[in-house]
C-alpha cells in the first residue's frame, strides 16, 4: 500500500511494501527527496491509523512527529491532503 500526501509544494509519501515514507521537497522542480525508515511496528500502526479512518487527526500528527524526529522538517498537518 502506498499513501501520498501533499503538503504545498512538496509531497510525502509512506510506502508500507518498502518500510520508509519519502519526503519530497518542490515535487515540480524534482527537489531533494529524504528516506525514513520504518519498522515493521510503524507499518502496522500506520497502516492500522490510515485504514480506520477515524483517526486521521492521530495518523497526521504522528506523520508530522516521525518527519520532525528524523528528517527535522516543521510541517503543517492543516497543509496535508491525502492524493487518492
Amino acid at each position: 500500500m502506498i499513501i501520498n500526501i501533499k503538503n504545498k509544494k512538496d509531497l510525502i509519501t509512506i510506502d508500507l511494501r518498502t518500510k520508509q515514507i519519502r519526503y519530497l521537497r518542490d515535487v515540480e522542480n524534482r527537489g531533494l527527496i529524504e528516506f525514513i525508515s520504518l519498522s515493521n511496528d510503524d507499518i502496522e500502526g500506520y497502516e492500522w491509523l490510515f485504514k480506520s479512518g477515524i483517526e486521521e487527526d492521530v495518523f497526521f500528527n504522528t506523520l508530522k512527529e516521525d518527519i520532525k524526529n528524523f528528517l527535522n522538517i516543521d510541517v503543517d498537518i492543516n497543509n496535508f491532503e491525502v492524493l487518492k
